[in-house]
């Protein structure tokens, strides 16, 4: 009889704890992170934050210190990064920001964000721009054109 007195009064706990989802939204914590990944020259610093509130994102600032994919392109500075989540895939990205400085070719590009937002499909193919970016003073609308570089 002890017992199941004790899950009543579980169940009824567990009820008015986490009532129903219009009454209380459920969050858990965001968890933070950081990464540091070195390159043959500079490294990308990222500090994070994961969050289930009430669905899932990761926001992000990463830091470019001077690196060089392969000695014509490289990045400095640094942005803010949201990746949503729509069940276990990614389905949008949000880029703040900056400014970043990119040499291309030997050409300097001062970079700065502007909500710029993509939709994700499951294949990580961009879609849906919206926003901004200023390049070195002037603002232009979201492309998908930007995309490449920004995840080369």
């Amino acid at each position: 009889m002890f017992l199941k007195r004790f899950a009543v009064v579980v169940l009824l706990f567990a009820a008015g704890a986490f009532g129903s989802a219009n009454a209380q939204s459920f969050s858990i914590p965001c968890q933070p992170g950081s990464l540091n990944m070195p390159y043959a020259r500079g490294s990308i610093s990222i500090s994070y934050n994961v969050c289930f509130s009430p669905t899932m994102y990761w926001d992000a600032t990463m830091t470019y210190n001077n690196v060089s994919f392969d000695g014509s392109f490289s990045i400095n500075g640094a942005m803010s990064m949201r990746l949503n989540f729509a069940g276990q895939s990614i389905s949008s990205v949000v880029f703040s920001g900056g400014p970043l400085t990119y040499t291309i070719g030997g050409q300097p590009y001062t970079v700065s964000f502007n909500n710029l937002s993509f939709s994700l499909n499951s294949a990580f193919q961009a879609g849906a721009p919206s926003g901004s970016l200023t390049i070195n003073g002037q603002t232009v609308p979201a492309s998908t054109e930007y995309f490449a570089y920004l995840f080369r």
